[in-house]
């Protein structure tokens, strides 16, 4: 995670990247973020979507998740895809019930990790 955050970071600053975080009290208990660059072919990667233990069945992670639509559906991408390891449960019944139009996950493996990749 570090390495792509350090990858990102000096890309933040263009209008097809953004992301949205939750603090509670001083520290960040919730984010999400829309890379529009890095995949190419005006598809957004959703990435590093985290809620804190406390704050998950909040609602907070639905509300970081419309606001990052919200400005895929602006920035007009054509579509979304989201990268999840494999075992996060929780995650997945989440976007499951929370996004319609979930496609097939595709097994892949990205930085030695097995994962799934997900359409939106």
């Amino acid at each position: 995670m570090a390495l792509g955050l350090a990858e990102f970071m000096p890309r933040i600053g263009n209008s097809k990247n953004n992301s949205w975080f939750v603090r509670d009290g001083k520290r960040i208990a919730a984010g999400i973020t829309i890379d529009g660059e890095d995949l190419g072919d005006n598809i957004a990667h959703l990435r590093w979507f985290i809620v804190d233990k406390q704050l998950q069945s909040s609602g907070v992670g639905r509300r970081l998740l419309a606001k990052s639509l919200e400005f895929c559906e602006q920035q007009g991408f054509r579509q979304i895809d989201l990268w999840t390891l494999r075992g996060l449960m929780r995650r997945d019944h989440f976007m499951n019930e929370t996004v319609s139009n979930l496609s097939m996950n595709i097994p892949t493996v990205i930085g030695g990790q097995r994962c799934l990749s997900r359409n939106l």
